[in-house]
C-alpha cells in the first residue's frame, strides 16, 4: 500500500505519485492543452443549463400541470436551475433558503425568469435547515401564505457534503439535520397544504434528493442506516477526515443519503395506506459540478485534494462527469413527469441500468427509472422514522396530518355539529408573513438607492458649504467679521466633518484650525484616531470641554475607545483576553469592545530595502518573547461572506473591496498604498489628490474611475495579503480567507539563505500578533517565515512562493537534492550532495510508497516499518548534531522527513502499540520546534497532544512509563508556548491554576485551525484507549 493511501483514496494516491513525477514540461503540455479546451467549451450560464433541462423535461409535463413548487437549497446548483424551470413553465416558486446575498441573488435571478414568462412572482422564505426552530418558522409562513392553493410540489433539494463531526445547535449531526431531519419536519409542516393541492388539482408531490454515494464501497462503509447518526449526537460522531469520499466525514454523509432514499419509501407507503393523492420520489443528481463540492472542500472533507492546483480538479470534472443541468434531470422527472409513481428512484442509468446498488456507472448519463434501493428495506424505514420523530419532537401521523388540510373547508360543516376544528400549526391566528412581498422589496430597492444618492448628497452639500464660504469672502484676501462669524464657523465645521466621513483625515483637520472650541478639538481627535494616532487623539481629547461634548454630540463611548487604544500603542495588550474572546466568537473575529488594536513596537522603523521593499529594522536591542506587533485588519474577506465563495480568487475578490472602498475612504487609500506593490517607489504617487481649501469638490484618488487603480491595488494585494486560517460563521468548520493588514506586510519574508527567521506570528481571531522569536539587535531586519514547516512536499512553499512572484534558491537547490521535481521553468541543481543517512532515509520512504495501492497495512511488514523508523533516526540525529554544532547546511526540517513522519505514526501503533505512536507524534513536534521554534505548527502539535492525553485520562486510561515521562514533556511545552504567545510570565508548574491555564491556551489552538493533521487527529479515541500501551 502506497503511504499516501493512509491520507488519500488509494485511486488518487496512485494518480499523485505519477503527477508528482511528471517533468515540468508535460504539466506545461496539460495545461496548455486544459486551456485550450476550456477556452472552446466555454462556461455553461445557469440560463443555458435550464434552458437545457426545460428542452430536456418538455415531454413530460406542459405548462400549467403544476401551481406551486417550494424548493429548499436554490440558490445554486440543481436547485437554482429547477426553481428556474418551473417559473419558466408558468409556476409559482416559493425559494427555502438561509438568508444571505447569495439567496437575494438567487431570488433576483429567478424573478427575471418568471417576468419574462409572465409567471407569478417568485416568493423568498428564510428557512436555516441546521435550525429547527427556522423550519417551524418557515412552516408557519408557508401555511399563512398559501392556506388557499396549497403546495403542489416540495423539493426537499438542500444537501451538504463531507463536513466535520459538529453539532447543530438541535445536537444533531450537521449533515444528517441538514439533508435529513428537516426536510422531515418541514415535509411533516407542508403536508396539509400538499394535500390540500391534491384536492384542487388531483395530485401534489414530494421529491427528496438523494445521491450515488448512499451506498459506497470501503471497510469504513457499512451501508446499513444506523440510528446513531439520526439521534443527537452530532460533534461525537466518529471525528473528522480529510479524504474525499473516504473516512468518518463521508460515513455520516452516506448515512444522510441511504436516509432520504429510506424516507422517500416510508413515506410513500404511509401515503399509500391513507388513501392520499400526494406522491413520494425520489431522485439522485449522478455527478455534477455544483457548489456543495466546493462547500466540502472549504468543509476540510478534501483536503486531499488541495494537492492539486484547482484547474485540474474542474478540468477532470467537466471531462469525466456530467453537467448541473444533467444533474437536474431526476428531480424534474419526480416533479412533473405524468408517468412518475409515488415510490419511484430515478437518476442517471449509468452502464447498469439502474442497479439499486453503487455502481459507478450511476455518475452519468440518460436519466430512468432505478430499482429500489435494498438498503433501504422495511427495517431502515421503521427504524428512521421512530428516530426522525424523536429528534424533531413530533409525531407523523400521515393519515392524520394530511386530513388537517382538508379540515379548514370543512370547519363550518363541522361547527354546526358542535365539532371545533384545530389548526394544523401553533396559533389559530398565523402571524403575518416575514417573507420579501413585492412592497419589500420596492422598499429594498429606494434603500440601495437612498444609499447611492446620500454620497451624491455628500458632494452637493460640500459645493455648497464652499460655495457658501465664498459667499462669504472667507477665501478672499483681507479681514472680515463675516470670515470667523458663526455662519462661517458652522460652514466650515460642517464642511469638515464631510472631509472626515470620506477620510480625508489631514484636509479635516486643516479645516479645524479656522475654528476653535469643542466642536474643533473633537474633529481633530477623531482625525487622528482614523489615522491611528491613538495616543495623540488622547491628547486632544484631554482639552477643556471636548469629553462632555463628545458625549452630548457624537458617542458616549468615544472617550472610552481613544483611553484604550493609547494604552494599545504603548503595548499594554492583554493577549490572553483576546483569546478568550476569539474562542467566545468562534474565532471568527475580536469585537470592537477589544479596543482598536493598532500596535506598532516602537523599537521598530520601516525603511526601504532593495529587492524586499518597505521592511522592519529594529531601532534598538529587542529581547526574545517582545511584542512586535498586534493589528485588525484593514479589510479581510471571511467565509460566509456574501462575496466569498470556496475555490472563488480571493485575491479578485479584496481586490475590489478595496477599490470600492478607497473612492470613498481616502485614509484606506493612503495607508494601503504604503505597501509595496513590486515595482519602483520612485513611481507615480499614489496618495489621494492633494486638496485646496477653496476647492468646490471632495478630491478623488488618483487613477480613480480607470482600470489603473485597481491594477494598482491588486499588485499591492499580491504581494501582502494573508490567507487567514478561518472558519464558517455558520457551521464552523475551517475555510479560509483573505485579509490585508498594514504593518504586518513590512516584516518581510525570511528566505532559507537568510538562516532562521527570528519573529513569528499567530492570528487571534482577526488579529495578527507578531513576537521575537529571539534577540535582535540595532540595525538588524525582522523577519517572518510565512511558509508552513509542516509541507511535506516542496511544492507545497514553491508553489506559495511563486503565488507571490518569490523565489528561494536554497530551498530549490534542497528540492533538487531531495529529488523532488522543481516546478519552475529553468531547472535547478545543487552543488552539495544528499548525505548518506538521508539518501538511505529517502530510499527506504519511497520503497514504502511503492507498495501496491489499496493493499492495507498488510503490505507492510514489521522489517520494512523497522527500516523506515530507524532511517529516519539516523538521519534526524545527523541533522541535529550540524545544527548543535553550527554547521548544518541541509534544510532543518525537509518534506520528505515530515511525510516520514506521518506515515510512521499509523505503521507504530499497527506495530508497536499506542506509546510508540505517541512518541513519534511528539518527535515531528520537537522538529518543527527546531526548524521554525514557536510557530503556530509547533503549538497546534503540542496542543493536540496534551489534548490526547487528557482525553486517555478522562476515559481512565493507565499509562505506561514511558507515556508518563511524555507528558510530563508535552505539558512542559504546552506551558513554554502559552508563556510566549500570552506574554503572561512563567505557568505554575502544577496546580490547577497552571492547568486551567494549558487547558484554555490548549482551547484556543483547537479552535484556530488547531487540531487537522492528518492520521493522528482523526483516529479514534476508542481504538487508541482499546490498543496496548506497547505490543
Amino acid at each position: 500500500m502506497t503511504l499516501l493511501a493512509f491520507a488519500l483514496p488509494a485511486s488518487i494516491a496512485a494518480v499523485g505519485q505519477v503527477l508528482l513525477a511528471w517533468d515540468w514540461r508535460i504539466w506545461l503540455v496539460i495545461f496548455i492543452v486544459g486551456s485550450v479546451v476550456l477556452q472552446h467549451k466555454g462556461p455553461v450560464s445557469a440560463e443555458e443549463q435550464a434552458s437545457k433541462v426545460a428542452k430536456a423535461a418538455k415531454r413530460h409535463q406542459d405548462a400549467g400541470d403544476f401551481q406551486v413548487v417550494a424548493v429548499t437549497g436554490c440558490t445554486s446548483g440543481t436547485g437554482k436551475i429547477f426553481a428556474q424551470v418551473c417559473a419558466r413553465k408558468g409556476a409559482k416558486v416559493v425559494l427555502l433558503n438561509r438568508e444571505s446575498a447569495r439567496a437575494a441573488e438567487a431570488l433576483k435571478d429567478i424573478t427575471e425568469v418568471a417576468k419574462a414568462a409572465g409567471a407569478p412572482v417568485p416568493s423568498a422564505i428564510p428557512c436555516d435547515l441546521t435550525s429547527f426552530k427556522s423550519v417551524h418558522a418557515a412552516g408557519e409562513k408557508l401555511q399563512a401564505e398559501f392556506r388557499e392553493s396549497g403546495i403542489d410540489v416540495l423539493c426537499n433539494n438542500a444537501g451538504i457534503m463531507g463536513f466535520g463531526d459538529k453539532a447543530t445547535e438541535d445536537g444533531c449531526d450537521i449533515q444528517m439535520q441538514t439533508n435529513h431531519l428537516s426536510h422531515f419536519l418541514l415535509t411533516y409542516l407542508c403536508l396539509p397544504l400538499l394535500d390540500k393541492a391534491a384536492s384542487l388539482h388531483g395530485e401534489a408531490r414530494v421529491v427528496n434528493h438523494s445521491s450515488c454515494a448512499r451506498v459506497m464501497n470501503g471497510p469504513e462503509f457499512s451501508n446499513k442506516l444506523e440510528e446513531k447518526y439520526l439521534l443527537k449526537n452530532g460533534g461525537n460522531l466518529g471525528g473528522d477526515s480529510n479524504t474525499v469520499m473516504r473516512g468518518a466525514n463521508f460515513v455520516r454523509y452516506q448515512q444522510t443519503k441511504l436516509a432520504n432514499v429510506a424516507f422517500t419509501y416510508a413515506l410513500h407507503k404511509r401515503l399509500q395506506e391513507a388513501g392520499s393523492s400526494v406522491k413520494a420520489l425520489v431522485a439522485h443528481p449522478g455527478v455534477a459540478p455544483t457548489e456543495i463540492t466546493q462547500r466540502m472542500v472549504g468543509a476540510g472533507g478534501a483536503k486531499d485534494l488541495e494537492l492539486y492546483p484547482s484547474w485540474v480538479t474542474k478540468f477532470s470534472i467537466k471531462m469525466m462527469y456530467q453537467s448541473e443541468a444533467d444533474g437536474t434531470i431526476g428531480i424534474l422527472r419526480n416533479s412533473c413527469d405524468p408517468a412518475a409513481n409515488s415510490g419511484d428512484f430515478y437518476g442517471p442509468l449509468g452502464k447498469g441500468g439502474g442497479t439499486g446498488a453503487y455502481d459507478n456507472g450511476e455518475r452519468k448519463g440518460p436519466v430512468g427509472l432505478l430499482k429500489p434501493e435494498p438498503f433501504a428495506d422495511e427495517e431502515a424505514q421503521e427504524l428512521l422514522w421512530i428516530a426522525s420523530e424523536a429528534v424533531t419532537g413530533i409525531q407523523f401521523d400521515v393519515k392524520a396530518r394530511g386530513r388537517a388540510g382538508r379540515d379548514e373547508q370543512n370547519a363550518a360543516k363541522d361547527a354546526e355539529h358542535g365539532a371545533k376544528w384545530i389548526p394544523p400549526y401553533p396559533g389559530s391566528e398565523p402571524e403575518e408573513p416575514a417573507f420579501p412581498t413585492d412592497a419589500d422589496l420596492l422598499d429594498a430597492l429606494e434603500e440601495y438607492e437612498r444609499q447611492e444618492e446620500e454620497q451624491q448628497l455628500q458632494e452637493v452639500a460640500y459645493l455648497l458649504l464652499t460655495r457658501g464660504l465664498r459667499l462669504l469672502g472667507v477665501f478672499d484676501n483681507g479681514t472680515d467679521t463675516q470670515k470667523t462669524g458663526p455662519t462661517a464657523v458652522e460652514l466650515r465645521r460642517r464642511r469638515a466633518e464631510l472631509l472626515l466621513a470620506r477620510g480625508f483625515t489631514g484636509p479635516c483637520m486643516q479645516e479645524a484650525l479656522s475654528f476653535s472650541g469643542p466642536a474643533a478639538g473633537l474633529l481633530r481627535a477623531r482625525a487622528l484616531a482614523k489615522q491611528g494616532k491613538w495616543t495623540e487623539a488622547s491628547e486632544a481629547m484631554k482639552e477643556p470641554g471636548i469629553r462632555e461634548y463628545a458625549r452630548e454630540n457624537y458617542s458616549d463611548k468615544f472617550s472610552l475607545l481613544v483611553e484604550v487604544g493609547a494604552r494599545h500603542m504603548t503595548g499594554q495588550i492583554d493577549v490572553p483576553m483576546l483569546m478568550r474572546a476569539a474562542i467566545a466568537n468562534n474565532h471568527y473575529e475580536i469585537p470592537g469592545e477589544a479596543g482598536p488594536l493598532r500596535y506598532q513596537s516602537p523599537k521598530l522603523t520601516r525603511e526601504w530595502i532593495p529587492g524586499r521593499g518597505r521592511g522592519m529594522i529594529a531601532s534598538e536591542d529587542i529581547a526574545a518573547g517582545e511584542l512586535l506587533i498586534c493589528e485588525r485588519p484593514m479589510d479581510l474577506v471571511r467565509p460566509g461572506d456574501s462575496d466569498w465563495a470556496y475555490g472563488a480568487n480571493l485575491e479578485e475578490v479584496l481586490t475590489q473591496r478595496l477599490t470600492a472602498r478607497c473612492l470613498n475612504e481616502a485614509q484606506l487609500m493612503e495607508d494601503v498604498c504604503t505597501l509595496f506593490d513590486g515595482q519602483d517607489p520612485a513611481g507615480p504617487g499614489w496618495v489621494p489628490h492633494s486638496w485646496q481649501t477653496e476647492d468646490f469638490a471632495v478630491p478623488m484618488p488618483r487613477g480613480a474611475g480607470t482600470p489603473v487603480l485597481e491594477y494598482r491595488l491588486g499588485r499591492i494585494v499580491k504581494h501582502n495579503a494573508h490567507r487567514w486560517p478561518g472558519c464558517h460563521p455558520q457551521t464552523l468548520t475551517p475555510m479560509p480567507g483573505l485579509g490585508l493588514w498594514l504593518v504586518p506586510p513590512m516584516v518581510n519574508h525570511a528566505l532559507e539563505c537568510d538562516s532562521r527567521p527570528n519573529t513569528a506570528h499567530v492570528f487571534v481571531g482577526d488579529v495578527m500578533v507578531f513576537r521575537a522569536i529571539a534577540p535582535i539587535k540595532k540595525g538588524q531586519e525582522v523577519l517572518d517565515r510565512y511558509s508552513t514547516p509542516l509541507a511535506d512536499r516542496f511544492q507545497w512553499t514553491l508553489h506559495t512562493l511563486a503565488a507571490h512572484e518569490m523565489r528561494d534558491a536554497t530551498y530549490e537547490a534542497a528540492a533538487a537534492r531531495w529529488e523532488e521535481p522543481a516546478l519552475l521553468v529553468d531547472s535547478t541543481s545543487s552543488e552539495l550532495a544528499l548525505s548518506k543517512s538521508r539518501k538511505i532515509m529517502l530510499e527506504s520512504l519511497r520503497r514504502m510508497e511503492s507498495k501496491e495501492p489499496g493493499s492495507g497495512l498488510d503490505a507492510v511488514s514489521r522489517d520494512d516499518y523497522q527500516e523506515l523508523k530507524d532511517s529516519y533516526f539516523a538521519a534526524a540525529a545527523e541533522t541535529r548534531q550540524e545544527l548543535q554544532e553550527g554547521r548544518l547546511k541541509e534544510l532543518p526540517l525537509a518534506p520528505p522527513e515530515v511525510r516520514c513522519l506521518n506515515l510512521l505514526c499509523p505503521l507504530s501503533f499497527h506495530f508497536e502499540g499506542r506509546s510508540s505512536c505517541l512518541e513519534l507524534r511528539a518527535e515531528l513536534a520537537r522538529r518543527v520546534s527546531l526548524a521554525r521554534p514557536f510557530h503556530f505548527g509547533e503549538v497546534k502539535l503540542w496542543a493536540e497532544l496534551f489534548e490526547r492525553f487528557k482525553k486517555m485520562e478522562e476515559a481512565g486510561a493507565t499509562f505506561s512509563a514511558e507515556e508518563t515521562t511524555l507528558r510530563a514533556e508535552v505539558d512542559r511545552e504546552l506551558a513554554r508556548c502559552a508563556e510566549f504567545w500570552q506574554g503572561v510570565g512563567t505557568l505554575p508548574a502544577s496546580g490547577s491554576e497552571g492547568h486551567q491555564l494549558k487547558e484554555e491556551f490548549a482551547l484556543w489552538v483547537k479552535g484556530s485551525e488547531g487540531f487537522h493533521l492528518m492520521w493522528f487527529s482523526d483516529f479514534p479515541l476508542s481504538k487508541f484507549l482499546s490498543g496496548p500501551p506497547t505490543s
